[in-house]
């Protein structure tokens, strides 16, 4: 009777775990297709070359979906086809880091811009995240060595491999420590802008960048809380775990979203400085004289 429930219950999980898998996917083939004609114009057209900012940008709009297509074998093809545990855990943390880390490599390079003048804080937010990248590591090799004899053992199902401690909650303390640093950085300087009426915030590129800043912590603290919360008090870790996945392409959508947003508003404003100085050579074209568009 017991293994008849346990059997039925990880039916259920992996079942649950295909509904978040197929909701990921289509949440991803529908950001790219509403963003393709951005991607076209600001990632394929504009740049003469490619800079190490246009291949984080182009790394941070596929990876979720690559990561997808790596969680799609262990939820669909039998898990005979596995001879151990060890693949489907390093594939299944490398689907969750992937997001998570492309995403905190071009928030920190934001944050490195509006802190150019400031090189200690240049080097404070590049240590932030290199940290946040070798204890993340860290934890988890060491977790996967405590963890050997489940992970070379012949998996029973997909649920016996992924419930084991090297995708557990652990990396998630780090991750929200991380981004509260980012934040407060971004923060002060905000306060410290507005407070000495600094001539920055009249640039609406810099508003934007700063802004939108402070929105994407706030957010990615908020849900690295949840499912910190989720993981250590749910008793059902593997909807925490799907949960979680979902999150991660969410974190690497809205990074996606407002690197887009900074270049319409840099766009926008080229056109303007563009409208300026074309009327001010107009102006200079009439010797001296106002302009008047009706009279010519």
């Amino acid at each position: 009777m017991y293994a008849q429930r346990e059997e039925a219950n990880a039916l259920f999980d992996i079942q649950l775990l295909k509904y978040i898998f197929f909701s990921g996917l289509t949440l991803i083939l529908y950001q790219y297709l509403l963003t393709c004609d951005y991607s076209v114009k600001y990632l394929w057209k504009r740049p003469s070359k490619m800079t190490f900012c246009h291949w984080a940008f182009l790394a941070n709009r596929y990876v979720p979906f690559l990561a997808v297509l790596i969680l799609a074998p262990p939820l669909f093809l039998p898990i005979n086809h596995f001879k151990s545990c060890a693949v489907l855990i390093i594939m299944t943390q490398f689907s969750l880091s992937a997001n998570i880390f492309m995403s905190a490599l071009i928030l920190t390079i934001r944050l490195c811009v509006v802190w150019k003048d400031t090189r200690i804080v240049v080097v404070l937010a590049y240590l932030n995240f290199g940290i946040l990248c070798i204890f993340s590591l860290a934890t988890f090799v060491m977790s996967y060595i405590r963890n050997k004899r489940y992970a070379y053992s012949q998996p029973v199902s997909l649920i016996n491999c992924i419930g084991v401690e090297s995708l557990n909650w652990a990396s998630l303390p780090l991750f929200v420590a991380s981004e509260s640093v980012s934040i407060l950085l971004l923060g002060y300087r905000r306060y410290r802008d507005t407070r000495m009426d600094s001539n920055l915030l009249r640039y609406a590129l810099y508003r934007t960048l700063v802004d939108d800043g402070l929105l994407y912590y706030s957010y990615s603290i908020i849900l690295a809380l949840v499912d910190s919360v989720l993981f250590f008090y749910l008793k059902n870790r593997i909807l925490v775990l799907g949960i979680a996945a979902l999150d991660t392409a969410l974190h690497s959508i809205t990074t996606m979203y407002i690197c887009i947003r900074l270049r319409c508003v840099d766009d926008r404003e080229r056109m303007k400085m563009e409208s300026i100085t074309s009327n001010s050579e107009e102006i200079q074209f009439a010797d001296g004289t106002s302009y008047d568009s009706d009279a010519a």
